[in-house]
């Protein structure tokens, strides 16, 4: 268990971590494709910081950075 516990700390974006397949980072970004397909994410919202998502997840910053930078490229 992280020393951080984020399990109830409010977030705009909190994703099933029972969810997570490897690669984790394409797992997020899948995850985050589809909360907003199923308007879970309404336009304009912004994403949790990395750190505390990381934290979140108990995954690495890079990851969630890697994430969210795939994201971007995603048409």
């Amino acid at each position: 268990m992280p020393v951080n516990s984020f399990d109830n700390y409010p977030m705009s974006w909190k994703p099933d971590k029972k969810a997570l397949k490897r690669p984790y980072y394409y797992s997020i970004a899948e995850l985050l494709e589809q909360d907003i397909i199923n308007g879970f994410l309404a336009p304009g919202t912004k994403l949790p910081p990395q750190r505390e998502l990381a934290d979140f997840l108990d995954l690495n910053f890079t990851t969630i950075t890697r994430a969210y930078k795939l994201c971007e490229f995603k048409d």
